[in-house]
């Protein structure tokens, strides 16, 4: 398994390399603008991270002669559907992590559980996005992948649309968010990762 980590990280080195520096520079850029906008890092750091390293991993093994390359290698498919799924956790991980700090120390808070609960939040957001383009990307191909932001959005719409229709709308969720319930949250977006894992593991056999 940390073969096939080192493999992708072999292939991606150069976006990896221009994430990192997306990654250092934004925070600094944001400083200098003085809007204080800080709250964008928690969309965009793990948006670029994960859509940047994954999207151009899941795109090299698009190509015919990778795909005979990885039958080459004495890993079963499974291994690699793993790995994919392990790096989205670990980038969303260092990603939350990394973003979380840096608020911290940007915004001179002492609350760092609000900045925690947000990250996570967002986190669990792109962990079930995830969940739904490697299903697609394993089951059809990465063109096919890269239509899970019409899949979220319509998601979306429909649970909007549900909410103005009943009382959903009118409660009152500002007292129910504490890193508690946000953390159930992240961990049932872990598991909808890992229910799609699975059942991608087991079409394979």
């Amino acid at each position: 398994m940390f073969t096939l980590l080192k493999k992708d990280i072999y292939f991606c080195s150069k976006y990896i390399g221009i994430t990192v520096v997306f990654c250092i520079l934004s925070p600094i850029l944001l400083v200098i603008d003085g809007d204080n906008l800080y709250q964008l890092l928690s969309f965009y750091i793990p948006m670029v991270a994960l859509g940047v390293i994954i999207g151009k991993i899941c795109y090299i093994e698009d190509s015919d002669e990778v795909k005979m390359f990885l039958r080459s290698l004495p890993y079963k498919r499974s291994h690699i559907i793993i790995c994919k799924y392990l790096e989205v956790l670990i980038l969303n991980v260092i990603s939350i992590l990394y973003v979380s700090i840096v608020q911290r120390i940007l915004e001179k808070s002492s609350d760092f559980g609000y900045i925690l609960e947000i990250n996570l939040l967002v986190g669990a957001f792109f962990m079930f996005y995830y969940s739904i383009y490697l299903f697609l990307y394993f089951k059809k191909n990465y063109h096919t992948a890269q239509n899970t932001m019409y899949i979220v959005l319509a998601i979306i719409f429909v649970c909007v649309f549900i909410s103005n229709r009943n009382m959903i709308s009118k409660y009152d969720f500002t007292n129910f968010f504490n890193i508690f319930t946000v953390g159930v949250i992240y961990l049932l977006s872990l598991m909808i990762n890992y229910i799609s894992m699975n059942i991608v593991i087991k079409g394979e056999n």
